[in-house]
């Protein structure tokens, strides 16, 4: 049997705005400065601006325009609201002691973040453990040349005579391929080990001899030197024939061999690729006044953004234009739609760090 029943529930629901501000409170400042870069390239609305930050924007001119052409692509902005239940663990309102200060006070001068250095570049440290050499001068500096001399992979490609050509003639520095070959044997004594090898062959046959012998070891020196062809085309069985060894032999060797890694240098790639790698970036700073505490976001970095008044000048004459054909509309419907995205990144980004 089939019954009517009438219920009243009440539901409040996030704006698309206060969902991003939520979700750029989960951001670090490393983090938040990527993401308004990457916005800086999206959206040709949006501009660094030399003076404050703008964020009331007009759009009357266009409200002839309809309303529909904000949603999201996927269709109704709705779609993206989440209950506000669901997000009370975004908020706590109860700071007890603590006060915000704003840092993108206008009035406040400009400062560059406090950076951290988490650690030594990769180089900086190869550099460090050449200094620790019995080595003289003129070698050290030399091994020196030869790790900035290093690919992404931390191998020296480049023939030794090729590199004492560049020092004649980039710095009118005369050394012989034997002087290059000793500072060579230094760099491949630096950890980690591998760096300074001529090729993969040469790398891991480098990392293999400083492991504690043991018959495993010693089996996969032996593939690496004269199988190494049929090693990487993975004919196992054909090595195992050769070498009369067992299958289980065999797999140990081929696992220590697994282990080593083919490309020490992919630390100094990474840290040339990033500095921001190797830089700790606070999220806020917190000081003492008297008998209080202040806790200010840490925004010293973020570039000063604005609506573009090319933009919101344009949506203006298109707006005014008497003849409005659809790609007129479509030109208004898009430079709209620019502009509110806009005014919206920019005000999320006041509410986060009120």
């Amino acid at each position: 049997m089939l019954k009517q029943r009438l219920s009243i529930s009440q539901r409040q629901r996030l704006s698309p705005m206060q969902i991003q501000v939520i979700r750029m409170l989960g951001y670090s400042t490393v983090e938040m400065e990527e993401i308004i870069n990457k916005e800086l390239e999206a959206n040709p609305a949006l501009e660094e601006s030399d003076g404050d930050t703008v964020s009331d924007v007009s759009l009357d001119a266009s409200s002839d325009t309809d309303d529909s052409e904000f949603d999201d692509d996927d269709g109704s902005a709705m779609a993206d609201d989440i209950d506000i239940m669901e997000a009370d663990s975004y908020y706590n309102d109860d700071n007890g002691a603590y006060s915000i200060k704003n840092n993108f006070d206008g009035q406040r001068d400009t400062m560059q973040s406090p950076v951290l250095s988490a650690e030594e570049s990769f180089a900086e440290n190869l550099f460090g453990q050449i200094d620790e050499t019995s080595a003289d001068e003129k070698t050290k500096q030399l091994a020196r040349y030869l790790v900035s001399s290093l690919d992404e992979n931390g191998y020296l490609t480049r023939s030794l005579a090729n590199i004492a050509d560049d020092l004649m003639f980039s710095m009118n520095v005369e050394v012989s391929e034997e002087q290059l070959a000793e500072a060579l044997d230094i760099v491949r004594q630096l950890e980690p080990a591998g760096i300074g090898a001529r090729n993969l062959q040469d790398c891991l046959l480098i990392q293999i001899g400083r492991k504690h012998s043991t018959p495993s070891t010693e089996l996969a020196t032996i593939i690496l030197k004269k199988y190494f062809d049929q090693f990487t085309e993975k004919k196992y069985n054909y090595i195992k024939d050769k070498l009369s060894v067992t299958q289980n032999e065999l797999e140990d060797a081929i696992a220590e061999i697994t282990k080593l890694n083919p490309k020490p240098g992919s630390e100094l790639n990474a840290s040339k690729a990033s500095d921001a790698a190797s830089q700790i970036v606070p999220d806020f700073t917190v000081e003492q006044y008297n008998d209080n505490l202040y806790v200010s976001l840490n925004g010293f970095n973020y570039p000063k953004l604005s609506v573009s008044r090319a933009y919101r000048e344009m949506l203006q004459e298109l707006a005014a234009s008497n003849h409005k054909d659809s790609r007129t509309q479509k030109a208004i419907d898009f430079t709209r739609q620019k502009i509110d995205q806009a005014d919206t990144f920019i005000e999320s980004i006041r509410q986060r760090n009120n």
